[in-house]
């Protein structure tokens, strides 16, 4: 993850980025190991995803989860496009990118009312927005 307006050339810039793997390593140890019951880890990215100079490209990139002892239990992750691609951020008028859009709908997003978590996520990773999502776990969320 790295900031909007960073120069992947400036090592302060860079010293400010975070990679998947430690986010979830966060989350694991600064809540998951403090909890008495399960707690749903899910992280949603609505940025770009085209590479920094010299980073991994789309097609020499191979998925795989993080670490077993390096991610919290269960965990879920939403990214609003494709590696390699660029976000969009939505227009003016709308104020949100399409896939906040989804979220964060008033009938059907994360906070109206009757909403599940699931269905919301589900919808905003799989409905076509021109974005191509990708969505990793989705499954390990609760239904209800």
């Amino acid at each position: 993850l790295v900031p909007g307006k960073a120069d992947p050339k400036d090592k302060e810039d860079l010293d400010q980025c975070l990679s998947l793997n430690e986010v979830f390593w966060l989350m694991r140890i600064d809540l998951s190991d403090k909890t008495d019951g399960s707690v749903m880890f899910l992280v949603l990215t609505d940025s770009c995803r085209v590479g920094l100079d010299g980073a991994v490209t789309a097609g020499e990139f191979v998925f795989a989860d993080p670490p077993q002892h390096a991610r919290p239990n269960p965990w879920a992750l939403v990214h609003s496009c494709s590696r390699g691609a660029t976000a969009s951020d939505g227009t003016e008028r709308e104020g949100h990118s399409p896939f906040a859009a989804l979220l964060l709908d008033g009938e059907k997003g994360l906070f109206a009312p009757g909403s599940k978590l699931k269905d919301v996520v589900e919808r905003a990773a799989l409905l076509p927005n021109g974005q191509d999502p990708v969505a990793t776990n989705l499954q390990k969320i609760d239904a209800e």
